[in-house]
């Protein structure tokens, strides 16, 4: 069957235009390419990034949206959370300490989480530390957040529990230097307290443990490693998974409500947030909203006792260095001589009996395995 010149000539024409806009596609999509390489180039990628030399220890890259907790695919025995800002120097004095854990054959993971100032900008020395540090104890991470999120996303979006029991998660900032024996002590707090009921988490503060109501240091009896205090410790803070869950489901519905104020009545902290409140600072005490939950359901945290039960200054788990930032000034402390450099399984000797301490000092004695 033949064409008419009609036919012929649109047929022609529409092939023409076919091949014009196949060029000019694939120019547009060269130029695209060229534009993306150099965003690359000229700019962090705003997401979580994974180290490429670190993938092949990775089952999935991971990349986690702000406001959303941060569930992770892998599976470990031991891992840190470790948030970070801006300061480099500070970030390796604790990551240098972690490369000395002793792990006893168990696997760890570290996730290094990197916030954004308001402008959503990085500082390139705190990535570059945290890219360049080589960890030895497992696979790292590094997490640049897609913006700027604060301390709220850092610490309470940074992990969500994924029902595995077994898993140790410590949240940790990047001003506290960790004794080598910080995990050994955890996993044994866990071992022996894990199925009580009241048990908010376990904590690695040894130093400026002062009660909530009215003055003075907050310790349990020379004769136990251990006791609970109805405050969390925030300096190397290890949340028991289901407690850390129901808060975060908590906290971002309450976070919905402006009217709704985390405050306890009569205690320290409660002052403290107003004052931050009334500066419009309060967005760096998340600690609050914690308290406020906890105290609700009647929960105690796991704290060390070793400076009481051996009568010395140094056998603490986590030292707080107090560097500047947001919460400090000036020169931070040189003060690891004070971490636990000896173990001794006293150290983590079950007794029959456990402290139980309130807000205000008050002590009671029961059974560990109530």
């Amino acid at each position: 069957m033949r064409l008419s010149k009609t036919v012929t000539i649109k047929l022609s024409t529409l092939l023409y235009a076919g091949i014009i806009i196949v060029i000019v596609a694939d120019v547009f999509i060269h130029l695209v390419d060229i534009t993306d390489t150099k965003k690359k180039t000229d700019k962090t990628p705003i997401m979580s990034t994974v180290h490429r030399r670190d993938r092949r220890h990775d089952k999935a890259t991971i990349v986690c949206i702000p406001g959303v907790p941060c569930e992770y695919t892998d599976s470990v025995d031991f891992r840190i959370v470790l948030m970070t800002f801006r300061r480099a120097t500070a970030l390796l004095k604790t990551l240098q300490a972690l490369n000395e854990l002793e792990m006893g054959g168990d696997t760890a993971a570290l996730e290094i989480w990197i916030d954004r100032d308001k402008n959503n900008h990085v500082d390139p020395a705190t990535l570059k530390a945290a890219k360049d540090f080589k960890w030895s104890l497992g696979h790292k991470r590094v997490h640049v957040q897609q913006r700027h999120v604060g301390i709220y996303g850092q610490w309470i979006d940074t992990w969500r529990p994924k029902g595995d029991p077994n898993e140790l998660v410590l949240l940790l900032e990047d001003d506290i230097t960790l004794s080598p024996y910080a995990y050994k002590w955890l996993k044994a707090a866990r071992n022996q307290f894990s199925s009580r009921k009241d048990i908010l988490g376990y904590t690695l503060q040894s130093q400026l443990i002062n009660r909530a109501i009215g003055k003075g240091p907050v310790f349990g009896p020379s004769t136990n490693p251990f006791f609970l205090y109805r405050l969390m410790g925030s300096h190397g803070f290890v949340p028991k998974p289901s407690v850390w869950r129901q808060f975060q489901d908590w906290f971002h519905e309450k976070r919905r409500n402006r009217s709704f104020k985390p405050y306890v009545p009569g205690i320290l902290m409660t002052k403290w947030y107003r004052k931050f409140e009334k500066k419009g600072t309060q967005d760096s005490m998340w600690t609050m909203w914690f308290i406020y939950f906890t105290n609700k359901a009647n929960l105690y945290c796991v704290y060390n006792n070793l400076p009481t039960q051996f009568h010395r200054d140094d056998v603490c788990l986590a030292v707080h260095r107090r560097e500047a930032g947001l919460h400090f000034q000036g020169q931070g402390l040189n003060n690891s001589h004070l971490l636990l450099r000896t173990w001794n399984k006293a150290h983590v000797a079950l007794a029959k009996n456990i402290a139980k301490i309130e807000f205000d000092g008050k002590i009671t004695i029961e059974d560990v395995k109530k």
